[in-house]
Parts: C-alpha cells; sequence; structure tokens
C-alpha cells in the first residue's frame, strides 16, 4: 500500500533523532481517545491496566534499538461461546529502526535469494525521525 493513502497510525508518538536520550525509561500513556480507536481496531471487549515503557539506544549505520515492555488485560469475545475471553499481556517488546538507505538495501537483499535476511523488517527514520507509538500498537496486535 502507498504510503500516502495508507491509514495514519492509531497510536503516535514521534521522536527527534538529535532527541534522543539513550537508556532511559519512557513510558506511553495513550489517551482515552487512542485507547477507544485501538480497542475498535483490536475488536476487543476492553483494555485495561495498559503499559509500556521503552529504551532507545544507538547502533551502527544510525540505526536505533527500542527495547521495551508491554503490560495489558484485554478481553475480547470467544470465538466458540461468545462469552468475554481475559488475556493478560507480559511481553518484551525489541524493534528497530533504520536510515532510508539501510532499508533500500536491505529490499535489495530480499530480491536476492543468496542473502539471509531479518524476519522483522525495521522502522523506518524519516526526516530524523522516529515514531515509536505504531510499536505499542503492533506489539498489543
Amino acid at each position: 500500500m502507498d504510503q500516502d493513502t495508507e491509514a495514519p497510525p492509531p497510536l503516535s508518538r514521534k521522536l527527534r533523532i538529535a532527541d534522543i536520550k539513550e537508556d532511559v525509561d519512557r513510558p506511553i500513556e495513550p489517551t482515552p481517545a487512542e485507547l477507544a480507536e485501538m480497542i475498535a481496531l483490536l475488536e476487543l471487549m476492553g483494555l485495561e491496566d495498559l503499559s509500556f515503557t521503552y529504551r532507545l539506544r544507538r547502533g551502527a549505520g544510525g540505526r536505533i534499538h527500542l527495547d521495551g515492555h508491554l503490560k495489558a488485560r484485554a478481553t475480547q469475545t470467544c470465538v466458540v461461546t461468545l462469552e468475554p475471553l481475559e488475556t493478560v499481556v507480559d511481553i518484551p517488546v525489541t524493534d528497530e529502526f533504520w536510515p532510508a538507505p539501510l532499508i533500500a538495501e536491505l529490499a535489495r537483499q530480499v530480491a536476492d535469494p543468496e542473502e539471509t535476511v531479518p524476519l522483522d523488517w525495521p522502522d523506518a527514520i524519516v526526516d530524523g525521525m522516529i515514531d515509536v507509538g505504531p510499536v505499542l500498537y503492533e506489539s498489543l496486535a
């Protein structure tokens, strides 16, 4: 899908690369509207006790590494009984943000069957910024 027509993420927290403080715990606290949108998109009955804390550190070649932890209580509808089913989420989260030239090189490697490529595609650094909000949403999804 073309990025110009792609729907915006339900949760966005953009950070300038120049402003990143390494190895500092940072939380993301969704607003009520963001929380409601995530519940709707994920077709949940409820989402409680959501917490996401992460740390960033710089890597080689301008990469940014994210290590975090996601906790939540999600209630969804059981597909068999249609009863509410609560799930406790308590997971580590890792992600990487790469400059566009490195992602372009990765795309070339994917096209080459002789190359080994990572299973998780890195997120792009765009205009000197990263967006950590989608990391929370995608990890929860």
